[in-house]
């Protein structure tokens, strides 16, 4: 999948890859139509053989596009180019807890926990809104939460 780099996928720019694992791939790519970044996630051509998984994909893009929350990542449209099926949604700056964590090593325990509350608040409004749960799919998914510079 990492050769759809430089690539257009139903309209996006593909720039990079943010993440890969056997269900798929996460891709930096551009809007060109609103000059926007946003985060590519695609079905790996194996997965997307089996309409069940095709259909539990579109069904995850339908529900989490109703969810409006400064914490929570905003869903667009899905689609399907060439029989690549993509969800796009909003690209967060500034890399993942992961990431910091390993650049930074331990974090300051008051900022923990206001990060800690920060992701409850989010999975608290989705499972409310929409009864999603959010699952890290074996590398599948990038690390849920996005450091933009700090919790507040």
């Amino acid at each position: 999948m990492k050769d759809l780099v430089g690539q257009k996928l139903g309209g996006y720019a593909i720039i990079e890859v943010l993440g890969t694992g056997g269900m798929g791939a996460v891709f930096k790519a551009r809007q060109p139509v609103l000059d926007r970044l946003v985060a590519l996630k695609v079905i790996a051509p194996a997965v997307a053989k089996n309409p069940g998984f095709v259909a539990r994909f579109q069904h995850e893009d339908k529900a989490a596009a109703r969810l409006n929350h400064p914490n929570v990542a905003s869903v667009h449209p899905a689609g399907e180019d060439r029989g690549i099926h993509f969800i796009v949604e909003e690209f967060v700056e500034g890399g993942n807890l992961h990431e910091r964590l390993a650049r930074d090593g331990r974090t300051d325990p008051q900022e923990a926990l206001a990060v800690c509350v920060f992701v409850a608040d989010g999975l608290k409004y989705a499972w409310d809104e929409a009864r999603i749960i959010h699952r890290k799919h074996r590398g599948y998914v990038p690390p849920v939460v996005e450091t933009s510079g700090g919790a507040s």
